[in-house]
């Protein structure tokens, strides 16, 4: 953490040494008067004690000319809404071989959830529960206890599906029907996981375990795969499909929810 007294800024116990907010400007200032590629950004940021990523941020904040990004952070409101772009009528937006836009929008509106990622957030989230469930607010664990019913559904729906072929399409109501969490309002639930933070917090209490006990803790990936795929089920598009498929060579059944615009997409 970092306090502010007048002009100078100091450390305060407990936050990363390089989140320094004069030595960020400091850099900023640098970098936005000539051209700089990656590795020099990251020097100049190591040689003043400074984060190089929010170096970075405050920068695109500061200029408003001219910006080269990726086609996700182009084509994903949320990503942009974090690093302060906001493209207005002013903008004129030029996509660079612009026949990778069309799998950039797949990617950016799919998510892929495999077996293995239910049953490990599942584990977790109830070894959580039990932890914590005399401290928590009701609230707090109607909702927790909401997830855990959800993903219970989900890998119930995952075994049922093993003499089924091996890849099917769901329109996502359908889907949702046959996997018995169409009673779930998944977009108070989503809230709840966004508000406090939720993921972060199986994700450390997981990390903690592993370090205190040996136990094997979920992959970084497993609780935002699952929080992923939750919010492709709140497109409000009636062409959205989720793809149940089960790949031999790694007997695992995944879910992907595919972009709208591709009625059909096999994955």
């Amino acid at each position: 953490m970092w306090s502010t007294d007048g002009s100078s800024t100091t450390r305060s116990s407990g936050g990363c040494v390089y989140f320094a907010e004069d030595a960020i400007k400091h850099v900023r200032d640098e970098i936005l008067t000539h051209v700089h590629d990656i590795e020099e950004v990251v020097s100049d940021a190591r040689r003043s004690e400074a984060c190089p990523y929010f170096v970075t941020r405050s920068a695109i904040q500061r200029t408003g000319q001219f910006l080269i990004l990726p086609y996700n952070v182009v084509l994903h409101k949320p990503t942009r809404d974090s690093i302060g772009i906001d493209l207005n009528e002013n903008c004129v937006v030029i996509f660079d071989e612009a026949h990778n836009v069309m799998d950039a929008i797949i990617d950016i509106h799919s998510a892929k959830m495999s077996y293995e990622n239910m049953v490990t957030v599942l584990e977790a989230t109830m070894t959580y529960h039990e932890k914590y469930a005399q401290r928590l607010r009701s609230k707090n664990l109607y909702y927790i206890r909401q997830l855990m019913t959800v993903l219970r559904h989900l890998i119930a729906f995952s075994a049922a599906e093993v003499g089924h072929p091996a890849m099917a399409a769901e329109a996502v109501s359908e889907f949702q029907f046959k996997a018995k969490i169409d009673n779930i309002n998944v977009f108070k639930l989503l809230r709840f996981i966004d508000e406090t933070k939720f993921a972060q917090k199986i994700q450390g209490f997981t990390d903690s375990r592993v370090e205190t006990q040996g136990q094997l803790k979920a992959g970084r990936s497993d609780i935002y795969s699952v929080v992923a795929f939750l919010n492709c089920l709140t497109n409000s598009v009636g062409d959205g499909r989720v793809v149940c498929s089960r790949s031999k060579e790694e007997k695992e059944r995944n879910r992907r929810v595919a972009h709208p615009g591709y009625r059909g997409l096999k994955f």
